[in-house]
């Protein structure tokens, strides 16, 4: 799962994007014209002052400023503002961290709907976070939710529940279904998880030629385990097999990641 740093980074670099695919370059111009509309109350407003603030955006980057303004987007009940508020109360950025607050703005983004507010309730339930007493059966439950969704995070969460038997009956088969959901989209734990599914024939038959391939993917986006299961797979197998498994790896192109 990524850090909640980088998750919060990703999230406000995307609504960035978002203002300059719509024709506005957040640069000062633009920031003096959203935080106009944001003074009179506009909850999106808020929300875009407080990313341009988290960004550096049209004006100096200033944490406190960004999470003051997100606060009021969330206030007014905007999901994007109370997923982002929970991840800077995790975080610390901006304001003291709180995890009980985090977890609170968390559900608040995921009863409307927030794919990746719903994985975050999910981990809560699964860690006992937040207040929230350790509930796998309401972890699954959650992570079903952003999953359906397409969230690959949760797909490989809730992959992993159906592997360990953890809040639903264990389906080796449904863990293998979840995990190459994700990994289709090319989220590098999800591969990791997806080829160690193929290496062990757990939930689908044993190929290595597929577990190689998933491992490669993985290990070319930093994953670790992926590159010392790959050393372990090579000597296992042919010439042949290897060839097969880097044509499919290079041929490999993922689907939209949602995370």
């Amino acid at each position: 799962m990524l850090a909640a740093k980088t998750i919060l980074t990703l999230a406000l670099a995307a609504s960035a994007l978002a203002f300059r695919s719509a024709g506005q370059t957040p640069n000062k111009e633009t920031f003096e014209q959203i935080k106009a509309v944001a003074e009179k109350g506009h909850a999106a407003a808020e929300y875009k002052l407080a990313v341009c603030l988290a960004n550096g955006d049209g004006a100096p980057k200033n944490p406190a400023e960004a999470f003051r303004w997100c606060h009021k987007a969330a206030e007014q009940g905007y999901p994007a503002a109370q997923e982002a508020l929970g991840i800077m109360y995790v975080n610390g950025q901006g304001v003291a961290t709180n995890e009980m607050e985090a977890a609170k703005w968390y559900r608040k983004a995921a009863e409307q709907g927030v794919a990746g507010a719903q994985s975050k309730v999910g981990d809560g339930y699964a860690n006992g976070l937040g207040g929230l007493g350790q509930d796998y059966a309401e972890a699954v439950r959650w992570y079903r939710k952003a999953a359906d969704q397409g969230d690959a995070g949760a797909e490989n969460k809730l992959a992993s529940r159906y592997e360990l038997g953890q809040g639903v009956a264990r389906d080796p088969a449904a863990a293998a279904t979840w995990y190459q959901k994700a990994a289709e989209q090319g989220y590098a734990p999800a591969q990791f998880n997806l080829g160690r599914c193929y290496a062990r024939g757990l939930g689908l038959s044993k190929d290595a030629v597929q577990a190689y391939k998933w491992m490669k993917l993985a290990s070319e986006q930093g994953d670790e385990k992926s590159k010392e299961a790959q050393t372990a797979l090579e000597a296992e197998m042919t010439k042949e097999q290897l060839a097969e498994a880097l044509r499919l790896s290079r041929e490999f192109k993922p689907q939209n990641l949602k995370q």
